[in-house]
């Protein structure tokens, strides 16, 4: 009966594990990535604004004689009868108005063109930086609960191998009851433990999955590979300074707020195009009285003066976003140097645990390993002695993973600091 309820329990896990072997799809840190940014309807909308945008700006910054399409005007007027009754005259009109291309107009309008499409760019940087940032997170929280998993799974066989052994000393009379029962009870709660895992692992990589898109394979057929893409002990080794002008140069957030600030300026400019004296139309045109010879052809002229009119509230709204944009600009650039600062310790700190405990593990790979590898070891030693040497090297494996888990994490930290890609954002 015992036999059977461990066989059940077991059977969950190692079944999920059967068909990861068999239909496992590989996934990288920067495939994730990559998929994301395809398949995110917010980052597919921002790159269909930044072509449109683009669109405008090669349309709108052509140079063309007129701003617009000229207007035909067509007049016709009738003088009443004079004091001795005769009849008044008529006069016909007809004039082609022309509409000049304000050349500060046009240069306001290809200067704001062009900041309309760098934010549209920047914009879409920062948007496409922050879901990368969310992705990497994520498939470091599942490769953690993965390899948790992984281990969970290595101790249920060396229970049940123990389990085993013990069974078979108890029938030849070289083992006591209450240590076989007491490893058949270990293999349960084993078991319960790498079932808990599994379902972790499994949920962690489904969250994965889901903020990812695009993929329809089930969470059990996905392993994840790799981690950071970087050495640890290369960012160590940086010094702040470089890391600040990386920081300054790179950061999505911070470009994308200056280029905000950029465009209302640039709006700014473009309203004040009005409040200049400029010609605003050219009319020719001819006009006929009636029952005479007499015509007249002429021009007229139209210019805007700009004297005594109401203020400019576009121009001065676009200058207080842009005084908001510049503020806020300065204030972020002023905390960056504090978050480069604070994710360069915790990255010195959290990788030295990691790298320590890493060498430290290989030694005791290497005792454990040549101890169990002795002809004699299993007459010298009992198993109970032999398998918690495993549980041991097993519970040192599980620090060094959560050690390495912290690492990436700090390095993630610095790479937001700093705005350091993984994968192109965008062209």
């Amino acid at each position: 009966m015992r036999r059977f309820l461990v066989t059940g329990l077991l059977a969950l896990p190692f079944a999920l594990h059967a068909q990861d072997a068999v239909q496992t799809r590989s996934l990288t840190l920067s495939d994730a990535v990559k998929i994301a940014l395809e398949q995110d309807p917010e980052i597919g909308g921002l790159r269909a604004a930044l072509r449109s945008a683009r669109e405008t700006e090669a349309q709108g910054s052509k140079y063309t004689f007129l701003s617009k399409n000229p207007d035909l005007r067509l007049g016709a007027s009738r003088e009443g009868e004079d004091a001795k009754g005769r009849k008044g005259q008529e006069e016909y009109t007809v004039g082609l108005r022309l509409f000049p291309t304000n050349p500060w107009e046009l240069k306001a309008r290809r200067s704001l063109l062009s900041a309309k499409t760098t934010t549209a760019r920047d914009t879409s940087s920062a948007s496409a930086f922050t879901l990368e940032l969310e992705v990497r997170q994520l498939f470091l929280d599942a490769l953690l609960e993965q390899d948790l998993a992984a281990l969970e799974k290595g101790s249920v066989t060396q229970h049940i191998e123990l389990r085993d052994t013990l069974e078979r000393l108890l029938a030849e009379g070289q083992a006591l009851l209450p240590a076989v029962v007491k490893s058949r009870a270990n293999v349960i709660r084993a078991v319960a433990d790498a079932n808990v895992a599994n379902i972790r692992a499994l949920s962690t990589r489904q969250n994965l999955l889901n903020r990812m898109g695009g993929l329809t394979v089930p969470a059990s057929q996905v392993s994840l590979e790799g981690g950071w893409p970087g050495t640890i002990s290369q960012l160590q080794q940086l010094e702040i300074g470089p890391l600040l002008d990386r920081a300054i140069a790179r950061r999505a957030d911070l470009t994308a707020l200056y280029s905000r600030a950029t465009e209302a300026r640039a709006t700014a400019r473009a309203a004040s195009t009005n409040d200049q004296a400029w010609l605003t139309y050219v009319e020719p045109f001819y006009s006929l009285r009636s029952g005479t010879d007499a015509d007249q052809a002429g021009l007229r002229f139209g210019i805007n003066i700009p004297f005594g009119g109401p203020k400019n509230l576009v121009r001065l709204e676009a200058l207080g976003e842009a005084r908001t944009f510049e503020e806020q600009h300065s204030l972020l650039r002023r905390s960056i140097a504090s978050q480069v600062r604070d994710a360069h310790d915790t990255l010195k700190a959290t990788g030295k645990t990691w790298q320590e405990l890493e060498s430290q593990l290989v030694a005791l790979r290497k005792e454990v390993g040549d101890l169990l590898a002795k002809p004699d070891s299993r007459q010298l030693y009992r198993p109970e002695d032999l398998a918690s040497l495993q549980t041991a090297l097993r519970e040192a494996e599980e620090s060094a993973v959560k050690a390495r888990h912290a690492a990436h994490l700090a390095a993630l930290k610095l790479d937001a600091a700093v705005g350091e890609t993984c994968v192109p954002v965008l062209p």
